[in-house]
């Protein structure tokens, strides 16, 4: 049984490094049963077609980002008394936090992000029953207090906040575009809440 489910998880392992890599479409699974030092018909005897395969590896990365606790650091960055600017640097490196601890995961849910209308969906519900409702408050009270603007609408700002920094993370991360050390990666942070502030005070 424990052999049994040692390649399961080495197969699972490589397809895990090597979709997030490639994408679906230009991985095969000989390059995957190689990687997990398999034969494919191993691989096959597993998973079956490699939809199923890679149905079986997305799931757990999926479940890693819309578990409570992957939110727990957005939630804990929106109580009570914080200011603007704690906000948004709290936010921007709560997230970068989970690109480090989940990188390969982070970035094959992305890629199929803009693939699969269900998984945009599942990440919605989670967003807007989970996280949505606790940053509203706290940019709620942050616009009584006057750190936000009152002429702009609170799901304005959040939408504003939520698509720079997942823009900022798609560059970096699925494209590629600048540096990852954490000099620049503090830069970054700073340069972000900087810009999100100019737009929203």
């Amino acid at each position: 049984m424990g052999g049994k489910s040692s390649t399961r998880e080495r197969i699972l392992a490589a397809a895990l490094e090597r979709f997030a890599e490639k994408g679906f479409a230009s991985t095969s699974t000989a390059e995957i049963a190689a990687a997990a030092e398999v034969a494919e018909k191993t691989l096959f005897a597993h998973f079956g077609t490699k939809r199923a395969l890679f149905n079986a590896t997305l799931s757990p990365a999926v479940l890693v980002l819309v578990e409570p606790r992957i939110f727990s650091g957005v939630l804990e960055a929106a109580r009570s008394g914080t200011s603007l600017r704690q906000l948004l640097e709290s936010l921007i490196t709560d997230r970068l936090g989970v690109l480090r601890r989940h990188p390969k995961a982070v970035k094959l849910v992305l890629q199929e992000l803009i693939l699969m209308p269900e998984l945009r969906e599942r990440f919605a519900k989670t967003a807007r029953e989970q996280v949505f409702p606790t940053v509203l408050g706290a940019l709620a009270e942050l616009q009584a207090r006057g750190e936000v603007r009152s002429d702009l609408p609170l799901p304005v700002v959040l939408r504003t906040i939520v698509s720079t920094i997942a823009g900022y993370l798609l560059g970096r991360d699925l494209f590629g575009v600048g540096g990852r050390s954490r000099a620049v990666e503090k830069r970054d942070v700073a340069q972000l809440v900087d810009l999100l502030m100019r737009a929203l005070q």
